[in-house]
């Protein structure tokens, strides 16, 4: 028998969306959105598919999700900031944790942090993916 689309399970719902995956880690479920590397044209597709994600979840995972957002190398800059921003609101609602994984410093960093902070999405944010990912899973 098929599942209808409100007994997906997470996992399930994240199939088809380019660079996002559902990992488990100490028992939790974590889903990771890998905007690594990415810059331009291709990385704001990537930001605007995974808003149509948050938008086609339902009411169930307000609160429940425990985001990873590995932005390693991602060129965020221009609109892809104003995207990144637009991005942590949409997600926010259905949160329970955000990390971020960023390996910058400075300014950037600065930038970064500023802009999680007005979309008021409180992401804590790691120099590793495990350190993340012992933060979700606490």
């Amino acid at each position: 028998m098929l599942a209808t689309i409100e007994e997906l399970s997470l996992a399930e719902r994240v199939k088809g969306y380019r660079r996002m995956s559902v990992m488990e880690h100490r028992g939790k479920e974590i889903v990771k959105l890998d905007f690594s590397n990415l810059m331009g044209d291709e990385l704001l597709d990537i930001m605007h598919e995974q808003q149509r994600f948050y938008q086609s979840l339902p009411e169930e995972y307000l609160g429940s999700i425990r985001f990873l957002c590995d932005i390693r190398g991602a060129l965020l800059v221009g609109s892809a900031l104003l995207e990144f921003k637009k991005g942590a609101k949409v997600s926010k609602p259905f949160a329970y944790k955000i990390a971020g994984v960023i390996h910058m410093s400075g300014a950037k960093e600065v930038i970064l942090k500023s802009v999680a902070m007005f979309a008021k999405a409180a992401p804590k944010f790691y120099k590793t993916e495990q350190e993340a990912l012992f933060y979700l899973s606490i």
